[in-house]
């Protein structure tokens, strides 16, 4: 037998039957993808007259929905899944007026200028609505932003132009495409770039493609989510990260919601290796919400990834339980969860809060449980006074969670937490006292306390975690804030905020006796959007 022609029939077997595994795992893949969206074709009748674009995290809306949510307006909100579409929103503000002309609802005072607020905002999705016509349309828009803050010394001033439009096909698709120019980006922690010449930076925060049925959703493309009763910091996803490139889906049936999203993060070095590191992250959460004033949530969330590792198909599975499979595949891999809650029963009156474990261990003894918690209440009109609003919140994160012994499962993107701002190893207690004084203007006042100890997420982790005795640790940053806020919004156009803050930090990054005592600062911010809307 000629040995040489044996070795290489043999290897040429091997290679073979290699691609052979890649290019059948490559087919499984797309085909379970594919049979996936056929189906919900198939099971899923279309909307009619639902404008599909998402609302901006960032929007005013989200503070005036939540404002008339304490008073038991909007009540079938989901409201720890984030965001809104305008449609939905819309949606909402028809269902309303016709209480109100059924006489079923009266609205105060307050609440007219805020309703009013919002029909301008939404003026085109609820005349689309209201009157039965043609979804297809155009918008663009154009928004210059200006910032000023004497705390800043060599550049107190600040510049933003957001600029971007949308093309709705039918009532059922839509693309969008959102971007911004920005004299001081590097601020701003949703900002993933490089400079440009002339101090400039010009980043998309929004591409998508939006495609909607009767119980349907599917958006593919870059957008952000917060899935939180509370607004930009919630603790699994607060939304105040770089957009994530994503594939997201949404299902409804009756008070359930089933939510879900997968997408590639930002690769990493590996010093060990040489070599870069791929990483990923799929989630998916239940939300039940009975409009009489409960909302519970429950949450997962896996970051896994390796040198040369792909996108593994069991995270891909909406509904697979990734905790079991973690397991049961052996490997190392970051499983988040979280569990909300919500309860508006009362007038008025609402509570809520966000549990938040990372790694949990089900035999309770093989380390520490690294835990973080929200917890928090809004009341409307205290002491009778219409207009008013109060909020309070206490968060607490644990040294270890949002980390991994293993860079690349550590719970960042582009070097920011994709959850809380406020990172590991800190809790914040935080107070504000709103009253709008007429239609076009409110006054806020706000009071914040936060201590951040030597915890940081990307710190080198043992294995297994060691109990740390003392929270927060080591030398502890503290920092209080004062603040008065006036805001001027005549219209959903213009919005101008006008702050004097007083900014007091001792222990500056953990540092013994590095402190600034007493620090007024004058904060201003205009704000004047431009949009055109047009059906076609």
């Amino acid at each position: 037998m000629n040995l040489n022609i044996y070795h290489f029939n043999l290897r040429s077997f091997y290679v073979s039957r290699m691609w052979c595994v890649k290019i059948k795992t490559t087919y499984i893949k797309g085909t379970t993808l594919a049979i996936f969206i056929i189906l919900s074709l198939l099971f899923s009748q279309p909307t009619f007259s639902h404008p599909l674009e998402t609302i901006p995290l960032d929007s005013w809306v989200y503070p005036t929905l939540e404002q008339l949510y304490t008073q038991k307006l909007f009540s079938e909100l989901h409201k720890s899944i984030k965001p809104y579409t305008r449609g939905e929103i819309a949606q909402y503000l028809l269902e309303l007026e016709k209480l109100e002309q059924e006489n079923k609802l009266t609205l105060a005072k307050s609440q007219t200028w805020l309703i009013n607020k919002l029909k301008d905002e939404f003026s085109y999705e609820f005349s689309t609505l209201k009157e039965n016509l043609p979804t297809a349309s155009v918008k663009y828009n154009l928004s210059p932003i200006v910032f000023y803050n004497s705390a800043q010394d060599k550049k107190p001033a600040r510049g933003r132009l957001k600029l971007g439009g949308s093309y709705q096909y039918s009532n059922q698709f839509l693309f969008k495409i959102n971007g911004v120019l920005d004299t001081q980006a590097e601020k701003d922690s949703q900002f993933f770039g490089r400079k440009w010449k002339k101090n400039l930076t010009g980043y998309l925060n929004q591409v998508y493609l939006h495609w909607e049925t009767k119980y349907v959703k599917i958006l593919f493309g870059r957008d952000n989510q917060n899935w939180s009763p509370t607004l930009g910091n919630g603790l699994l996803f607060s939304g105040q990260s770089p957009a994530l490139d994503q594939i997201r889906l949404s299902l409804q049936l009756g008070y359930f919601r089933f939510s879900y999203f997968s997408s590639v993060l930002d690769k990493i070095f590996d010093p060990d290796s040489g070599s870069f590191a791929n990483r990923y992250i799929s989630a998916h959460s239940l939300n039940f919400k009975h409009p009489k004033g409960i909302e519970l949530g429950l949450s997962e969330t896996v970051i896994y990834g390796g040198i040369n590792r792909s996108v593994e198909l069991y995270y891909l599975n909406p509904i697979l339980p990734y905790y079991v499979e973690q397991f049961n595949q052996n490997a190392p891999d970051n499983i988040l969860w979280s569990l909300t809650f919500d309860l508006s029963f009362w007038k008025d009156k609402e509570f809520y809060g966000e549990f938040l474990i990372d790694d949990f261990q089900y035999d309770f003894k093989s380390e520490p449980h690294q835990i973080g918690y929200l917890l928090g209440t809004r009341l409307a009109n205290l002491f009778n006074l219409d207009g008013s609003y109060f909020n309070l919140e206490y968060r607490r994160i644990g040294f270890w969670v949002y980390g991994a012994d293993i860079s690349w499962n550590r719970f960042l993107y582009h070097d920011r937490n994709l959850g809380s701002a406020l990172g590991p190893d800190a809790d914040l207690i935080q107070g504000s006292f709103l009253y709008y004084l007429r239609k076009d203007f409110s006054l806020q006042f706000s009071a914040g306390y936060k201590r951040k100890g030597e915890g940081k997420i990307d710190m080198l982790y043992p294995s297994p975690l060691l109990a740390v005795p003392k929270f927060p640790s080591g030398v502890v940053e503290k920092t209080s804030v004062f603040e008065i806020l006036g805001v001027y919004q005549p219209n959903a156009n213009i919005k101008i905020d006008l702050g004097l803050q007083l900014l007091s930090r001792k222990n500056i990054s953990n540092i013994a006796d590095k402190n600034i005592r007493g620090e007024f600062s004058l904060n201003l911010r205009i704000e004047y959007n431009f949009w055109k809307e047009k059906g076609i």
